[in-house]
């Protein structure tokens, strides 16, 4: 989540709630739909058009009757920003998940991790952050072990073959250190 589209989605729950914000995320799913038809996106970025033509057109394809909602949209088009409209939503979505203590997270392992350390794991990221998480699992090839928190904006990865090598580099350094030869 870049910045702009942040301050943008934080603008908007501050000046409308909580409840009209969930109302604006639920377009989503529409607006992802019409960014991905080729002639709206033409639409939104020919230079030529006024940005009023542009905000109407959005306005008719979502279908969008909240006022606070179309003077958003309206802001938006003014400032030459609909295009960040899917962006601005998907920070917006993750600011109401963190308001309601909610949180997801991938966590990606080269092997199955037991549900007893998955659970330990999960009891001491919920009593840090202070916010419930659901976990996803994700098999892959690296010799590590990595945890994403999206609406965090965090990730924590443990890697056991550089633990060994900074292990190693730290005694042969401790060892050299202590092993000065006095002339």
């Amino acid at each position: 989540m870049n910045s702009l589209t942040k301050k943008y989605a934080c603008a908007f729950l501050e000046g409308v709630g909580e409840e009209i914000s969930r109302e604006f995320v639920a377009y989503k799913p529409i607006v992802q739909e019409c960014f991905q038809n080729e002639d709206f996106y033409k639409i939104l970025v020919d230079p030529f058009l006024e940005n009023s033509i542009k905000f109407e057109i959005l306005k008719a394809c979502l279908g969008v009757h909240n006022l606070k909602i179309q003077h958003f949209l309206s802001v938006l088009a003014d400032a030459d920003r609909l295009l960040l409209l899917i962006d601005i939503m998907e920070a917006l979505e993750t600011l109401l998940k963190l308001d309601s203590k909610h949180c997801s997270a991938v966590l990606f392992s080269s092997e199955k991790i037991s549900s007893s350390l998955l659970e330990r794991f999960k009891e001491q990221l919920e009593n840090k952050l202070g916010c419930q998480i659901q976990f996803d699992e994700v098999l892959w090839d690296k010799d590590e072990v990595k945890c994403c928190l999206k609406e965090l904006d965090l990730e924590v990865s443990f890697s056991q073959e550089k633990f060994n090598q900074d292990l190693k580099k730290f005694i042969l350094v401790s060892f050299l250190q202590g092993v000065q030869i006095e002339e």
